[in-house]
């Protein structure tokens, strides 16, 4: 007597998966694409005004993990005083160099003559935040769900051609 087995064969499975493995491709596009945006609105508000340099805008970067369905992505900078611009400084910190206020003093508007008192200012009373970071993160937030229908709508349609 022969041993008794189950066999089946699951007809149009090679058909699911192909159209599964379609849905991973916009997944990473749509990932980069989002991060990307979120940077771009970090790197535009780190510089409210018009004499700010784009010194920190152009050090904010962006990395999505590999794959086709990236784990994580981030929005970064690698530059010390980012976090003290982002956040702002604390009363009684050390002071800044009075050469680079003289010159941050001049591209505000402010004469030069000016830039050891404000060095002193600062060190004494702190300053204010720019929270670039935070509005960028606030964006994404607000993007989200028309992002994320955009999303579905292509995975829909790239499902239904499949």
């Amino acid at each position: 007597m022969a041993d008794s087995m189950l066999q089946y064969h699951l007809r149009g499975a090679q058909d699911i998966a192909r159209k599964l493995a379609k849905l991973k491709g916009p997944i990473r596009p749509w990932v980069k694409g989002f991060i990307l945006r979120g940077r771009n609105t970090a790197r535009k508000k780190s510089h409210p005004h018009p004499g700010d340099t784009e010194m920190l805008a152009n050090a904010i970067g962006s990395r999505v993990s590999p794959g086709e369905m990236p784990e994580s992505a981030r929005i970064f900078t690698n530059l010390p005083e980012a976090v003290r611009i982002d956040q702002g400084r604390l009363p009684g910190g050390r002071r800044l160099s009075g050469f680079a206020v003289k010159e941050w003093a001049a591209r505000h508007g402010i004469p030069k003559s000016q830039g050891w008192i404000l060095a002193k200012q600062f060190q004494t009373r702190g300053t204010k935040g720019v929270h670039f970071m935070e509005q960028a993160a606030e964006h994404l937030v607000e993007i989200l769900p028309e992002e994320l229908a955009k999303a579905t709508r292509e995975i829909e349609g790239a499902f239904q051609r499949g």
